[in-house]
Order: C-alpha cells, then sequence, then structure tokens
C-alpha cells in the first residue's frame, strides 16, 4: 500500500466515527479529502517503449524546445558540446511522479536554492530546482531538471550518485503543478514531440536514436 492511500484509509476511519457518532452530513469534508489526497497522488502504471528511445520524465505539455549551444551556461555549468532543451509542464491536474527518461547512471545531483514563481511562462531560470545528471552506457551525458512552481514547494528525489536508472523508472516527485526539463547531447537524437503536444511520463517518446 503506497503512504497516500494509509492517509485516504485514515481519513476514512476518522469520517467512519464522525458518522457514526456526531452526525451523517459532517462526513462531507472526509470524502473530499479522500478524493483529493487520491486524485493529486495517484501513480498509474505505463507502458515503457523497448529500443533506442528517451521517454518523457513527466506527464504534461511540452511547452519549451531549445537549443543550447556549446560554453553556453547551464545553471552554473559550462556544457562541453551543443545540446537540446525539451521543457514540460506539469498542471496540478496531471500525475505527479517523474521517470528516467532512459537508461544510465546517476552521476551527479544539486539541488539548487530559488524562487517558486509560476511555471506557464517559459522562464524559469531563477526557480527552485534539483538537476540529475545521468551517463548512459556510451558516455554520453543527459540532464533532468525537476522545478518547483508556485504551489509546489517541495521537489523530491529518491535517486543518489552511483545509482542506475533504468527507463522509464521513477526517481522523483513534484506536487501541485511543476516542470520537468530534459537535456541531451545534440546530433545524437531525432526529436519526436512538439510544442503544446501532451506526454506522459515513461510512456511518451520524446527522442529516437539517430541510425
Amino acid at each position: 500500500m503506497h503512504d497516500y492511500h494509509k492517509v485516504s484509509a485514515l481519513f476514512l476511519i476518522v469520517g467512519g466515527i464522525v458518522y457514526t457518532l456526531v452526525h451523517p452530513v459532517l462526513i462531507t469534508p472526509f470524502v473530499g479529502l479522500i478524493l483529493f489526497n487520491e486524485v493529486f497522488n495517484r501513480d498509474p502504471e505505463r507502458n515503457i517503449p523497448e529500443g533506442n528511445v528517451v521517454v518523457s520524465p513527466a506527464d504534461g505539455r511540452v511547452i519549451e524546445i531549445k537549443e543550447i549551444e556549446e560554453g553556453e551556461s547551464f545553471y552554473g555549468y559550462s556544457l562541453d558540446g551543443s545540446f537540446i532543451q525539451v521543457g514540460i509542464f506539469m498542471s496540478l491536474l496531471d500525475v505527479h511522479v517523474n521517470r528516467a527518461p532512459l537508461n544510465g547512471f546517476v552521476e551527479n545531483v544539486k539541488h539548487i536554492k530559488g524562487r517558486f514563481s509560476p511555471l506557464i511562462f517559459r522562464d524559469s531560470s531563477e526557480n527552485e530546482k534539483n538537476l540529475i545528471w545521468i551517463r548512459d552506457s556510451e558516455g554520453f551525458v543527459y540532464c533532468v531538471v525537476q522545478i518547483a512552481g508556485f504551489f509546489a514547494r517541495r521537489i523530491k528525489c529518491w535517486v543518489k550518485e552511483g545509482y542506475h536508472l533504468k527507463t522509464g523508472e521513477r526517481f522523483g516527485k513534484i506536487t501541485f503543478g511543476s516542470r520537468v526539463d530534459v537535456i541531451l547531447p545534440k546530433g545524437n537524437w531525432k526529436l519526436i514531440v512538439s510544442l503544446r503536444q501532451k506526454v506522459k511520463a515513461g510512456e511518451t517518446i520524446l527522442f529516437k536514436r539517430c541510425s
């Protein structure tokens, strides 16, 4: 049983006691709390594609696709080579669990403190975030960025340096609207998605390997 199911069970027990000993109508807020808890913490299974692909790390909508040139500063890092960045906005109604976009070893996890500005707009450079750097079997380095939004005040990352992630594996969570970006080397991959496209974590293919 997930932790959020345990919370729902607690609400159900307390609500049942109130219903029995006080007044039936008072169970209404407990029913609301159970529905809220179950919807916002849901974590459905996904059909993870096979092959040389990069999948979406988050549920939501693609709001940004841009290129990062060699030597350009990326949150304090100077990138070696050109990269492409895909930004995905997660609304309040989306599943908030994040999944690994591809196989690889976690090389570094860095937390950067910042603001909690709304993420429906593209500029998120000043927001609080987690950077997870991943190195694949061929030695290429990728980055997944968890970015907190206006309502999301806590970023959860469940992996540490040295951990081996599998494509589609759960690695973290950001609650109540946020953004997740994927940054990967330009030229190695063919972009599949487009702006404003809806995507699902661990299921929607963002990139396919160039032959």
